[in-house]
């Protein structure tokens, strides 16, 4: 069964043209893949942890020294990583902002 990550990261939600497109994607690969699964990491709404010396033992030193601190640091993290490698397919529309302006003509 095919899985797809899709990670949102527009802050602009229902006037996103990113989101938009994700959307017309995700209906259409929902179609092609009947019996996929769908997961949506929304980093708008994801309280995601600030790297911090928790999470630098627990990914650096061995897990039999890990304290408790660091297990709870290092799993938002594995946790996040297994949802990457779980996936057969990832989509991943970043919005972009244009710092050009027209000129009048």
């Amino acid at each position: 069964m095919p899985t797809l990550l899709v990670i949102e990261a527009s802050p602009r939600y229902d006037f996103s043209t990113s989101r938009k497109l994700t959307a017309v994607f995700v209906d259409r690969w929902k179609v092609e893949n009947p019996s996929g699964t769908v997961i949506v990491r929304d980093l708008m709404k994801t309280n995601l942890p600030f790297v911090d010396l928790p999470w630098i033992m627990g990914a650096f030193t061995p897990p039999d020294t890990h304290s408790p601190e660091s297990i709870a640091a290092i799993k938002v993290s594995n946790d996040l990583v297994a949802e990457l490698k779980a996936a057969r397919i990832r989509s991943s529309l970043v919005p972009r902002c244009s710092t050009s302006r027209s000129q009048p003509s």
